[in-house]
């Protein structure tokens, strides 16, 4: 990780964990049903959404209680926070390495649905796949 991605990266956290309870399930909703999109919740996927689980004040319990609508529409209030969650769900793709169809499908239903910046998503998404090891097999 270069130092750049090391400050973006610590940047994110601190930025995540000054939001509300209600926000900080609001995306990991999103990213928890993003890796539960392919059937296979990977080791690499369940480190990272422990990770992010980690510095919030969320439990998972949590999840469970909150409708994908909910979650989208909380995060769209805030131009700023739906942006970081561009980034953050741009990196849970790639926690494992690889970006499956499932999951490319998955996003493509939000940014649909909820009418996402998908230049955006994709701009965080292209970043991601140009770091070592990360594949593209959509």
């Amino acid at each position: 990780m270069s130092l750049a991605e090391f400050f973006r990266t610590l940047s994110n956290k601190v930025r995540f964990a000054t939001w509300t309870e209600e926000e900080q399930i609001a995306l990991l909703k999103i990213v928890d049903d993003l890796y539960r999109a392919d059937g296979h919740y990977a080791a690499e996927e369940l480190e990272d959404f422990r990770q992010k689980l980690s510095i919030s004040a969320v439990y998972q319990e949590d999840l469970e209680h909150m409708p994908v609508d909910k979650a989208m529409s909380i995060l769209k209030e805030d131009p700023g926070k739906l942006d970081l969650a561009y980034t953050i769900l741009a990196e849970a793709v790639y926690s494992d390495g690889r970006f499956v169809r499932e999951e490319r499908e998955y996003l493509d239903q939000l940014i649909t649905r909820y009418q996402l910046d998908g230049a955006q998503l994709e701009k965080r998404l292209n970043r991601e796949l140009r770091k070592a090891g990360n594949e593209d097999l959509t």
